[in-house]
């Protein structure tokens, strides 16, 4: 049941349903993204997502999550994806990323992605 509730929220984005997106959250709802991320932060409820989504489309031209895999272990749900986007500098990105979501009385109370190389999306990569 949990992982249904996943899919419907990457339905709901993949359809630009913020209104779809928002009826998932729980009231105390948190998205942790990596502080390294140009929309790096945590963003707390409904108010915290409309800001974390202004920033992140500063940043993307378009993007997408594709090949999605879910993974559900008690109210966890991993949710493991390709991401292919394209950043208003006109540089492609394609690379893995895994999301952990935490769902409770059939609500979304977490976020967090993990991407697979966060010096790419930033373009703080080093010379090493």
């Amino acid at each position: 049941m949990n992982t249904e509730i996943v899919k419907e929220f990457y339905k709901h984005l993949a359809n630009s349903n913020m209104q779809g997106v928002f009826k998932l959250l729980h009231q105390n709802f948190k998205l942790v993204q990596a502080s390294s991320l140009p929309y790096g932060g945590t963003y707390l409820g409904t108010h915290g997502v409309t800001t974390f989504f202004s920033r992140f489309f500063e940043f993307w031209q378009s993007f997408k999550s594709v090949d999605v895999e879910y993974f559900e272990m008690g109210d966890k749900v991993f949710a493991i994806s390709q991401i292919l986007g394209t950043t208003h500098n006109n540089k492609n990105i394609e690379m893995k990323m895994i999301q952990l979501f935490v769902v409770q009385e059939y609500k979304l109370v977490s976020a967090e992605p993990f991407y697979f190389d966060t010096a790419e999306l930033s373009d703080k990569k080093s010379g090493i």
